[in-house]
């Protein structure tokens, strides 16, 4: 894996021109991987921890709002050496919207008692989703086309990974550990082709030994990392036991996470996204 670090350059009331010469300089900053144009908005320059700093003071002096954050690229290495592979699947259009129901589907979740954070995912489901299934056989809003069964790994609006009742059965067939799903509604009643993951078992917080952090930890209420992890995330073996569908979010629907073997019957299939390499270590 390698550290990426991009400094965003947010446009600040410059002209057209000025706009211009700041693209200029980004691109001609000693030690920049990659220059973005963001429509007129900003600029983000990839660039390597040894360098951001400079990046940021050569962008200073034309008054664009600057932000500096990091990234990790995952190389195939780090897939092959890992015991949990983040998976993710297709995000189908909003409009018309894919999920029916959003509004009575979910209540939406305070903010952490502990940190105060809140995003997206904080949702509690309180029905199941009923969704547009002809949506299934459309090309999403990327361009992209389903394949022959259509799209069989879908977001939904909480983070929940909806997969087809096809690639359950293969799951279950091939024995996978903790494999529990959750109906979801079609036009018609319960529908046969769609059914929502869930994990029987959520982890967290990373291992404090093995994952290194920097800034804040994470919050153990809500398990949002505050900071920024430099390296591999590992979990804590004591709290993965055997399962082979970990979630990491407290609700065990979002940020999911599968076995090499699981995923191995995910690869190629239509929707399939390809997360965060995860470690395991014996704490």
């Amino acid at each position: 894996m390698k550290r990426i670090w991009t400094v965003a350059a947010g446009r600040n009331g410059q002209s057209d021109a000025e706009w211009g010469e700041v693209g200029v300089a980004a691109r001609t900053v000693a030690g920049a991987h990659a220059v973005t144009q963001v429509g007129e908005i900003m600029w983000l320059v990839d660039t390597d921890s040894a360098t951001a700093d400079a990046t940021a003071a050569a962008l200073a002096p034309f008054g664009a709002d600057l932000i500096r954050s990091a990234r990790t690229v995952y190389e195939e290495r780090d897939y092959a050496e890992a015991d949990l592979i983040g998976v993710t699947g297709i995000d189908l259009s909003l409009d018309p919207p894919f999920v029916r129901n959003a509004a009575r589907a979910y209540r939406v979740d305070p903010p952490c008692p502990v940190c105060g954070h809140h995003d997206a995912f904080d949702r509690t489901p309180r029905r199941p989703v009923r969704i547009d299934e002809a949506m299934l056989d459309e090309p999403a809003p990327d361009g992209s086309r389903p394949g022959p069964y259509g799209w069989e790994l879908v977001n939904l609006p909480d983070g929940a990974l909806m997969m087809s009742l096809r690639l359950v059965a293969l799951f279950r067939d091939a024995g996978i550990a903790g494999v529990v799903t959750e109906p979801v509604q079609g036009a018609r009643g319960t529908s046969t082709r769609m059914a929502v993951l869930r994990a029987t078992v959520d982890v967290l917080m990373p291992c404090p030994r093995h994952t290194q952090i920097d800034g804040p930890p994470s919050c153990p209420a809500c398990g949002t990392t505050h900071g920024s992890v430099d390296g591999s995330t590992w979990l804590p073996g004591s709290a993965v036991g055997g399962a082979e569908i970990v979630s990491r979010h407290p609700h065990r629907r979002a940020m999911i996470a599968v076995s090499p073997r699981a995923y191995r019957l995910l690869e190629g299939v239509s929707g399939t996204r390809r997360g965060e390499p995860l470690r395991v270590c014996n704490d």
